[in-house]
């Protein structure tokens, strides 16, 4: 009598979790939004841009030795003199007289080869800061798809879970009844109970984790709340295209801003070994002066002079500073060619490495979806087996407990599905805001 009363109960074990989450309910925040806040606050990407214009006066700073150089001087006063006669019986001048004296200075190079060099240099230094801006602001489009996913992926598991809690309680409820009418045993209620504690403290950690997921997204974006994002709507899996892994990998060696900056930095150590190489080279300057001085020597003496000096500078004895400095250098730019090939090793592997992940992805999103709606069905044959009698409490709550794992992972593979896209592109270095766009087109207008 007691299957037969709890037919009704039994009904509620078909409370899918999928019909809930696609429900909705209100406006939502999108992706595009978090990552328009983003780019608009983020520290490490203004930091990247402000080091980019810090390097781009690098330019006219290396360039200014070739330019010329005007001083000016100027100096006012009095002084207090006793001049001697100048012969036997002639009269002694003394006084108090102001003095002035000004003057400028005209420096141009003519030749410095340090300088030469140094303007190169600049080039390369300027163009890996550009590389770092771009590597920085694809790091922040990764960091803000990650942290919005990462809700998604947090708020499907607790109303997966919330739903588990719902299922075992009813189930124990009704294995409790069974037991208390007398066709139920104490096994399947401690199970019972056993598994819908478990739902519990799955709950707490699904609400824990999606707590810390907008944490995380608040953290990038610098809001101060963050009511809701939107989820994913209906799409369709696709793997990389084109289905070739070594030209995703030709395509990262030829595009990733990372390696680009380390061979910018290649160059720019490589400049400066013949910078300080050149530091034996002879400096030419032209040295031009122009003066007026009154009333120091003498009263009312004034002079006013104009020169023009070539300077020649040969470094003869520096006690082995030139050569240490040369050698220093060459081996700063091997470590930078060591690390240039240690980037190019890390983007191959990445490359190959995302380009699997994200065929493993499809596969496991179909995986994921067969597994679920067969769950689904099972859980329902179970349910009608066991409400005529010829499946047991046990039975119930092994398929009700496959049910929800496989729930929990069809949603695991839809968002890493999405996130797998992502992070080819990243590994190859052609992430951008456009991509942003076309994941946000995936997204419904309503939230879940």
């Amino acid at each position: 009598m007691s299957l037969l009363i709890n037919t009704k109960k039994a009904s509620v074990l078909c409370t899918f979790v999928l019909s809930s989450l696609s429900m909705a309910t209100a406006d939502a925040q999108n992706l595009v939004d978090a990552y328009q806040a983003a780019l608009n606050s983020n520290p490490q990407l203004a930091q990247a841009k402000h080091q980019l214009e810090a390097n781009q006066q690098l330019k006219p700073l290396t360039q200014s030795a070739y330019l010329p150089h005007v001083n000016a001087g100027a100096d006012a006063g009095r002084n207090r003199s006793y001049i001697s006669p100048l012969a036997a019986g002639g009269t002694a001048t003394q006084g108090v007289f102001p003095t002035d004296a000004y003057s400028v200075t005209l420096t141009q190079a003519i030749f410095n080869g340090q300088a030469l060099a140094a303007m190169n240099q600049a080039d390369d230094l300027i163009k890996a800061s550009e590389q770092n801006y771009l590597s920085a602001q694809q790091v922040l489009v990764r960091q803000v798809t990650r942290a919005y996913f990462s809700i998604l992926q947090t708020k499907s598991q607790l109303a997966v879970a919330s739903e588990a809690e719902q299922l075992l309680r009813n189930i124990k409820e009704q294995a409790e009844e069974n037991l208390r009418v007398g066709t139920g045993d104490i096994i399947s209620v401690n199970e019972a109970k056993a598994r819908w504690q478990s739902a519990i403290a799955n709950q707490i950690n699904a609400r824990n984790a999606l707590s810390i997921a907008y944490s995380q997204l608040q953290k990038l974006t610098h809001q101060e709340r963050i009511n809701d994002v939107a989820d994913l709507s209906q799409f369709m899996p696709l793997g990389p295209k084109p289905d070739d892994m070594e030209q995703w990998v030709n395509q990262a060696l030829t595009n990733q801003p990372l390696i680009h900056q380390a061979e910018e930095q290649v160059k720019a150590a490589q400049a400066q070994v013949e910078i300080n190489r050149r530091a034996r080279w002879p400096v030419v300057n032209l040295n031009g002066v122009g003066s007026h001085v009154r009333g120091q020597t003498f009263p009312d003496l004034t002079t006013n002079q104009a020169s023009a000096i070539v300077t020649l500078s040969i470094p003869l004895i520096d006690g082995g500073q030139i050569s240490a400095q040369v050698g220093e250098a060459h081996s700063l730019a091997r470590a930078q060619e060591d690390q240039l090939n240690d980037i190019k090793d890390q983007v191959t592997f990445n490359t190959r490495q995302a380009f699997l992940d994200l065929k493993n992805s499809v596969a496991s999103y179909e995986a994921a979806k067969a597994t679920l709606d067969s769950a689904k069905l099972s859980l329902e044959g179970t349910r009608a087996g066991f409400g005529i009698g010829t499946r047991s409490m046990i039975d119930l709550l092994t398929t009700a407990t496959d049910y929800i794992q496989a729930e929990a992972n069809f949603y695991d593979a839809r968002y890493q599905h999405i996130l797998s896209r992502m992070e080819l592109k990243f590994a190859v270095g052609i992430l951008n805001d456009q991509d942003v766009n076309a994941i946000n087109q995936l997204l419904s207008e309503k939230h879940s």
